[in-house]
């Protein structure tokens, strides 16, 4: 679970490191470009890193797998709803929409 949540916590950074100064961009996120592309995408890293460790260990019933994907959900639940901010509670930009967590090819229309 703390995966799961610590992946959202780094999409989150990057999004922030993406947006105008006025939004929040002078977070000081790592500039480099792999660094970058590698918070873009942990929360689906994180879930397939779980789902490999389970195909390839057999470790029985998917527990991990779970742990992890509820991880990302409360994660994004709490940084999208609860976390205060500055401008009250939660980060209710459009980059941090649920959708977001996930490469666009993965995305709903």
């Amino acid at each position: 679970g703390i995966v799961g949540g610590l992946a959202v916590a780094l999409k989150q950074l990057q999004t922030l490191a993406e947006s105008p100064p006025l939004l929040g961009g002078e977070v000081g996120v790592a500039a480099s470009p792999a660094t970058q592309l590698l918070m873009k995408h942990a929360p689906l890293l994180a879930l397939g890193w779980s789902a490999l460790l389970l195909a390839f260990t057999h470790a029985g019933p998917p527990d991990e797998l779970l742990f992890s994907l509820h991880g990302v959900l409360v994660g994004w639940g709490y940084l999208r709803y609860y976390q205060p901010t500055e401008h009250g509670m939660g980060d209710s930009r459009e980059a941090f929409e649920f959708a977001a967590l996930f490469p666009p090819s993965l995305r709903p229309p």
